[in-house]
């Protein structure tokens, strides 16, 4: 598989907020990810590179080699991440408010599991 990615910044904002991770699992699942953080709110970059960084870090460990467990998986960090950032958002204030979409995709050998939150689209 080849995996290649473009990010722009756009004409609305003067950093780029975005993103992309492209990890595998020890039974050669693969992850992509893409976040983009919330334009115009403080720390958007940050929480795209955290659920990233988190999600993919995780990912490495698992050894599901399934789409149902991948389901199952994602469903659960992804969620567990949400508070992470919550709650790291809390604690500083200049993250506060911070949030970013997400977008996943676990791809197995006959069949995919895709998942998106927020106005970023698989």
């Amino acid at each position: 598989m080849k995996v290649s990615y473009r990010s722009d910044v756009g004409k609305a904002r003067k950093n780029n907020e975005d993103s992309v991770g492209y990890f595998k699992n020890k039974a050669g699942i693969v992850l992509g990810i893409v976040a983009d953080g919330l334009g115009g709110h403080q720390g958007g970059e940050v929480a795209s590179e955290m659920a990233v960084s988190h999600l993919g870090y995780q990912f490495e460990q698992t050894d599901f080699y399934e789409a149902q467990a991948g389901l199952k998986w994602l469903q659960q960090v992804v969620s567990a991440e949400n508070e992470v950032i919550l709650d790291k958002a809390a604690q500083y204030r200049d993250l506060h408010g911070m949030g970013t979409t997400l977008v996943c995709v676990l791809v197995f050998a006959d069949e995919f599991v895709l998942a998106n939150i927020g106005d970023s689209r698989g």
